[in-house]
């Protein structure tokens, strides 16, 4: 799968929950198509790919391989000073696509 087109947002954020996370499923808060959240077993899903807080949680979840490939992913990265330039939700969505990458078994 191509993580680097997928934009920030509810479904990132849910496939970044269910990927370390697991599984989730939709809650309605209200009656527009936008109350319509994602939450797992511990709650609501964070804005995984929007809030740099969120984000990095799940750069501490990787372990072993995927760890070592995730901080390839983003040495090159900061090799190409593109995280210096970055706001903090472009940092978010840049960690995440990494993290997808770096688990990715296809």
């Amino acid at each position: 799968m191509n993580y680097d087109d997928m934009p920030a947002g509810r479904e990132m954020n849910k496939l970044v929950a269910e990927t370390f996370f697991g599984p989730c499923f939709f809650v309605m808060e209200g009656d527009r198509e936008e109350d319509l959240v994602w939450e797992h077993a511990s709650g609501l899903v964070p804005r995984y790919s929007e809030e740099i807080a969120a984000a990095w949680p799940v750069a501490e979840k990787l372990e072993g391989e995927a760890r070592d490939k995730f901080h390839d992913i983003m040495g090159d990265v900061c090799a190409m000073n593109d995280l210096w330039l970055m706001t903090a939700t472009e940092a978010a969505l840049t960690i995440c696509r990494a993290a997808l990458h770096a688990v990715d078994l296809t």
